[in-house]
């Protein structure tokens, strides 16, 4: 997870900008993969939206717990959920 460019980065880079692209969608899309609206507000709170969640993943775990605080788990859960969608985005691709 934390070579997130393995992961097919620019694939991913087109629908997390176009997609998730304002800090409320970001923070929904947290709240549904987290479960925590703590957690989701921690990003709506930080004015991350999509382009700003890209720039985070690199290190990601670090940067997420460190910079912005939160717990693994729902890092965890994140960096899942990035995963998953950039697999489902190389397939469809």
């Amino acid at each position: 997870l934390c070579g997130f460019s393995l992961f097919g980065y620019s694939a991913i880079t087109f629908w997390v900008v176009s997609t998730v692209g304002r800090c409320d969608e970001v923070g929904r899309w947290v709240l549904s993969v987290t479960g925590s609206e703590d957690c989701a507000n921690t990003f709506r709170n930080q004015d991350i939206d999509g382009q700003s969640l890209l720039l985070l993943v690199d290190n990601a775990h670090h940067n997420l717990v460190t910079l912005l605080g939160l717990k693994l788990g729902p890092v965890v859960k994140i960096m899942s959920a990035l995963k998953e969608l950039s697999a489902k985005s190389i397939n469809a691709s």
